[in-house]
């Protein structure tokens, strides 16, 4: 009649560490449910909230526990997704959608958004849906990024189509791509009779291996100048264009970014410019052989027949003086007659000097320039210091240019330079000869010595450019005007 105690003890410890993890579990699922920025909605049959994350909630400017026991399509009322909602709970498959679009009723001023959608169903064992579980991820500024992307290429590509310049992007040797002016330049009527052709079967034959260089140069990644080339049209036709190109990514893949113009119209212009710019130059040149010679004949008429009448005047004055010595008024006025035609002679010699000076041709250049300068220092009192080589200048036509200009420098110097002093010299080298006059003058005024007005100065660079030469004018103030005049041999 003991009354005993029966103790029945079971080892738990399995069981309390199975607890153990399963709680350890539900509070990592806990922390990455609150704490992930996917949104989440647990939702019954009926569309109610059970509960959602802290990003679901947050989306809408709310809290968590403001959406428990809410039904979904009171808060976002929308026919098409309530609609989706119930196929998902009657069919129990899933649902997804990519970046469908989404407005929140209270956030308006949020404009549209768009969310990646998963809706998953929960079922029980049975195979009844018991409950739904929406997951959304916010690619709105993805899907902005994309418009914009697409704008941009967009007004890209207008912009391009619209470009007076032809463009072109070649991939492995092939066009892929041509805006509309570059169809225009081929002679074609669509891109499509461009795209696909091989970049060097719109080449002239003589060109393909000079463009294949160029090709190859761009696709090592440098970029290639901007140079005339030449294109063929569909019709066989050359056409003159301005190509530049550069290295270019197209699709992932190395390609060349090319863009031209066609210059054919502005090359016959440019051709037609040079022509009449020849004609120009070789009329000028005509023009002043005829004058020169023509300066010569009158000064040779002057030096010899006007000349010789007056010596020949002279002496016979002078012979009459042995027949008035009884009469001193007619002596002196025979003497004053014959004065006037001793400063006649001069004169014409004087002027027949500088129409064509007789000694440019007999003596040569080097002389000819001492000799006038001599005569310009005498007439202006501006000392003029000579550096001439002796060096012979048989070319009498370089010579006379040589002349022509030094005589229109010195004109120069008396009518602007206010100087007192000129030094002029002259040397020949292997290449040419050069002659250079330098002032102690005020100088030539910035932009005159360039002046389409200073018609002295053209003169003298057409006579030298008719030569192959050059004349520069530099002028520096208070260091006097210096000019130099090169012609080659």
């Amino acid at each position: 009649g003991q009354i005993a105690t029966q103790v029945v003890v079971r080892d738990i410890t399995e069981r309390k560490m199975a607890e153990t993890a399963l709680y350890e579990a539900n509070q990592l699922m806990e922390t990455i449910f609150e704490n992930m920025h996917i949104m989440v909605a647990c939702l019954d049959p009926k569309f109610n909230f059970i509960r959602v994350n802290r990003a679901y909630a947050q989306a809408d400017k709310r809290k968590p526990s403001s959406f428990t026991g809410k039904n979904h399509f009171d808060l976002y009322p929308n026919a098409e997704n309530e609609a989706i909602f119930r196929q998902v709970v009657e069919t129990g498959e899933p649902h997804f959608a990519v970046a469908k679009s989404f407005r929140y009723p209270e956030n308006p001023e949020r404009g549209i958004s768009y969310l990646d959608w998963s809706l998953l169903p929960i079922k029980d064992v049975a195979g009844p849906v018991t409950g739904l579980i929406l997951i959304l991820l916010d690619v709105t500024g993805n899907k902005k990024a994309e418009e914009a992307l697409r704008e941009s290429e967009e007004r890209y590509r207008r912009l391009v189509d619209s470009s007076p310049f032809g463009i072109a992007i070649t991939t492995d040797g092939k066009i892929v791509y041509i805006n509309h002016a570059g169809v225009i330049i081929h002679g074609a009527a669509s891109p499509s009779e461009i795209i696909g052709k091989s970049l060097f079967e719109l080449l002239p034959a003589d060109y393909k291996k000079h463009v294949k260089e160029r090709i190859d140069k761009v696709e090592e990644g440098k970029v290639a100048q901007v140079m005339e080339e030449k294109l063929l049209r569909l019709d066989g036709t050359v056409v003159d264009v301005e190509l530049g190109a550069i290295p270019f990514i197209y699709y992932d893949k190395k390609a060349t970014y090319s863009v031209f113009q066609d210059i054919t119209e502005r090359k016959k212009a440019e051709e037609e410019i040079k022509k009449s710019k020849k004609l120009l130059e070789d009329l000028h040149k005509h023009l002043t052989e005829i004058r020169e010679d023509e300066r010569a004949l009158i000064s040779r008429e002057i030096h010899d027949q006007i000349g010789q009448s007056l010596t020949a005047l002279k002496l016979d004055l002078n012979g009459m003086k042995k027949y008035l010595n009884t009469n001193p008024e007619a002596v002196a006025k025979l003497e004053s007659i014959i004065g006037l035609v001793s400063n006649t002679i001069k004169d014409v010699q004087r002027i027949s000097s500088d129409l064509r000076p007789g000694i440019l041709d007999d003596l040569g250049l080097a002389a000819a320039i001492e000799w006038y300068s001599g005569e310009f220092e005498q007439r202006t009192g501006i000392r003029c210091s000579l550096k001439l080589d002796d060096s012979t200048y048989d070319d009498s036509q370089k010579s006379l240019v040589f002349f022509r200009v030094l005589q229109e420098a010195l004109t120069n110097v008396i009518r602007h330079a206010n100087a007192s002093s000129v030094s002029i010299s002259l040397r020949q080298s292997k290449q040419g000869i050069t002659m250079t006059i330098h002032d102690n003058g005020i100088g030539i005024p910035t932009g005159k010595a360039e002046s389409g007005k200073s018609l002295g100065l053209i003169g003298m660079r057409e006579r030298v450019r008719q030569f192959g030469g050059e004349l520069v004018i530099s002028a520096k103030e208070s260091s006097g005007t210096k000019l130099i005049v090169f012609i080659p041999k």
